[in-house]
């Protein structure tokens, strides 16, 4: 039988098909069998190790787990050192991005993307910042388990598409001035509950200082607490205004801060891949949504953002048995305005858009505050985890609902396209002859 063009069209571009289908799986074969250049004690290797690369791994292993992984951190260095070495030893799967001279005193946001390198591809981010509040020590090391969770899951197999399918960017320090207040030990009992940054402003006298005593110094008042800083209801509630000592002031107008000003533009930058935000803090054992500063008013998409919020909750609470539940801040909690989760709600229109707070649940007598034993850390990060593989899960599933939608209209077309191409061949026989 001879071929005319058209079925010779039609044979190609099926037969495309099956060998793309084949190009596909032995692709996949290949990168199963990709193994990190070094990584932790849980990866699962194909090739038997040389005792070369055993001593390697071991040294990461013991770096790792000493250094980093269920302590608290008294110095940032080492996390950069840590986050250098596992950039160093996957390079395709995390990137590196640093903002020079964000803070008042000059120092940088490191953020770590992590996700599976592929060019040409467009997927859904998740953000997770930490530190916003320095006095929350925990929230650090639990965004420093996240990043080294996610990136072992991916070599042990276990969900591992939430790194092919997800961008995450997790910034685990927010606040890096702030973060070194509570490290100085001259600061005394003051800087290990310092929540500020460290902006001076010469003019502010002490109004307010009385309200908070921990945040009060000998010098002129400074520091402005970021998560009232965001341009989403600023100044609401009125006090964040006018204590200018207060540990929650503020500061002197909307979005004042380069650090607030900072993850603004970033994340704005994104653009409609933004597609989850989770802002970590202690303590209370809650989930929140939007809005922080009033009940008798919702965002559109909030009936999304309570289903998803409670599953969040309730994935943290099965992981280790405690009970975290999720609401509005008003309502567990207490009002507040000018917060990072609300502006990335209202501003970018994110509907998994949370403020976490972590362990415990209670401060002293009844918990431990702020300062859990260390021990406990790296429970905090796998019920962490646990929750947002749950937030993964989601941004997924809608956002594939999105782009198969499209796919499907896509596929009508190519249908109609080849129903079109066969109606011609049959009411033209001789081309197919």
């Amino acid at each position: 039988m001879e071929l005319t063009p058209l079925c010779v069209y039609l044979a190609i571009v099926f037969g495309a098909d099956e060998i793309a289908g084949l190009r596909q799986r032995n692709q996949e074969e290949l990168a199963s069998l990709r193994e990190p250049k070094w990584f932790g004690s849980q990866t699962k290797s194909k090739i038997q190790s040389s005792p070369k690369r055993q001593r390697r791994e071991a040294e990461w292993d013991d770096f790792l787990q000493k250094d980093i992984l269920g302590k608290y951190i008294t110095n940032y260095e080492t996390v950069e050192q840590w986050l250098e070495q596992l950039a160093a030893g996957t390079p395709h799967l995390i990137q590196l991005i640093r903002i020079q001279n964000v803070t008042f005193e000059g120092r940088q946001f490191t953020i770590a993307k992590l996700g599976q390198h592929a060019d040409n591809v467009v997927k859904p981010v998740i953000w997770i910042d930490a530190g916003i509040h320095p006095r929350e020590k925990l929230t650090q090391p639990t965004a420093i388990y996240l990043i080294y969770r996610l990136l072992d899951d991916y070599y042990s197999g276990t969900n591992k598409d939430l790194l092919e399918d997800i961008d995450w960017y997790i910034l685990p320090n927010i606040n890096p001035d702030g973060f070194a207040v509570t490290n100085d030990r001259s600061q005394g009992a003051q800087g290990a509950l310092w929540r500020k940054n460290v902006a001076a402003y010469p003019s502010y006298n002490n109004t307010g200082a009385e309200d908070n005593p921990g945040t009060r110094t000998a010098e002129p008042c400074r520091g402005v607490d970021l998560n009232r800083n965001f341009p989403e209801h600023w100044g609401y509630v009125p006090d964040h205004r006018v204590h200018h000592c207060a540990g929650t002031f503020a500061g002197p107008y909307a979005a004042s801060e380069n650090e607030t000003r900072t993850l603004m533009r970033v994340l704005e930058d994104m653009g409609d891949v933004l597609s989850a935000y989770v802002a970590m803090h202690t303590f209370s054992q809650i989930v929140t949504g939007s809005w922080a500063f009033i009940t008798d008013e919702r965002p559109r998409n909030a009936a999304e953002m309570d289903r998803v919020g409670k599953k969040i909750a309730a994935a943290i609470s099965d992981a280790h048995g405690r009970d975290y539940r999720y609401g509005l801040p008003p309502d567990i909690q207490y009002p507040y305005s000018g917060n990072a989760a609300d502006w990335v709600t209202s501003a970018l229109n994110v509907t998994f858009s949370y403020t976490l707070e972590l362990r415990d649940k209670d401060s002293f007598p009844n918990g431990r505050g702020h300062m859990i034993p260390e021990g406990d850390i790296i429970d905090v990060g796998e019920e962490t985890h646990a929750g947002m593989v749950v937030l993964a899960r989601e941004v997924l599933a809608k956002w594939n609902g999105e782009t198969a939608d499209a796919a499907q209209r896509a596929d009508a077309r190519s249908l109609n396209n080849f129903l079109a191409f066969v109606f011609v061949c049959f009411m033209q026989r001789a081309l197919c002859k």
